[in-house]
C-alpha cells in the first residue's frame, strides 16, 4: 500500500494553526474502512457517554493507534507514514509561534474511530487539556454542497460583532478522502450533516508531556 503525499499547506483563519494534508492512498483507506467496521462492531458503541453529544454515529472505545499499532499493517502505515509526519509539521510551527523556537516535544497520543451514517452530527465542542487534535478521513461521504464539512468556530468575541471586528465567525472546511486535519484542541469545532453516503475517520488527542531530553 503506497502512500503519497498530494498537497500539505498550513492555513491560519483566525488565530489558529491548521494544518491540511491530503493523501493519495485508496488502498491504505479501504484497509482502514474494513478494520474499523471490524472494530466497532467487536466492541461496544460508547457515543454519548461523554460530553460530547454525538447522534446516527458509531464510535469505539478504543486507542487504536497504541493498541494495534505494530500489529495492524493499516495502523502502523497510518502511523508511520502520515500521523506522526504531519504532527511534527504542525507541533514545529506551532512552538515556533508561540515561544519563537524550535522544541521536540514529548507527545502521547489518545485515539478512536468513529462512523458516521446520513443525518449524523454531533454538538460543537473542544477536546478538553489536550494541545491538538487530528481527524483523518478514510472514507468521506458523497458531495452535495457543504455537507459533511468540518465547522471551525472564531472563539474572538469580537467576531459576533462585525461593526467591530468584522472577522468570520466560522469557516466550514469540507474535508476528503485521505485528507488529515489538525486543529488546536481548543477550538470549538463540529461536523455538519450529510445526507448520503457513510463517513469514517479516525480521531486523535495530542498530549503535550515536555519536551524531549538531547543528552
Amino acid at each position: 500500500m503506497k502512500t503519497m503525499l498530494i498537497s500539505n499547506k498550513i492555513e491560519n483563519p483566525f488565530p489558529v494553526i491548521v494544518q491540511r494534508s491530503l493523501f493519495d492512498n485508496s488502498d491504505l483507506n479501504l484497509q482502514l474502512e474494513k478494520f474499523v467496521d471490524f472494530i466497532i462492531s467487536t466492541r461496544p458503541d460508547v457515543t454519548n457517554q461523554k460530553y460530547i453529544a454525538t447522534e446516527n454515529a458509531k464510535q469505539v472505545n478504543c486507542n487504536l493507534l497504541v493498541e494495534y499499532y505494530k500489529k495492524e499493517d493499516c495502523i502502523t502505515q497510518l502511523l508511520d507514514d502520515i500521523i506522526n509526519p504531519c504532527v511534527k509539521t504542525w507541533a514545529d510551527e506551532h512552538f515556533k509561534k508561540l515561544i519563537e523556537r524550535e522544541l521536540n516535544p514529548q507527545l502521547h497520543l489518545e485515539s478512536w474511530a468513529t462512523l458516521y451514517e446520513p443525518g449524523s452530527w454531533q454538538t460543537p465542542h473542544i477536546h478538553r487539556d489536550k494541545l491538538f487534535t487530528g481527524i483523518y478521513y478514510f472514507k468521506m461521504n458523497e458531495s452535495n454542497g457543504n455537507e459533511g464539512a468540518l465547522v471551525l468556530q472564531n472563539p474572538h468575541l469580537q467576531s459576533t460583532q462585525p461593526l467591530l471586528g468584522g472577522w468570520n465567525t466560522h469557516i466550514e472546511i469540507l474535508p476528503q478522502e485521505g485528507e488529515l486535519i489538525i486543529i488546536p484542541s481548543w477550538i470549538s469545532h463540529f461536523p455538519k450533516p450529510f445526507s448520503k453516503g457513510k463517513r469514517g475517520a479516525i480521531v486523535f488527542d495530542g498530549e503535550f508531556l515536555g519536551e524531549k531530553d538531547e543528552r
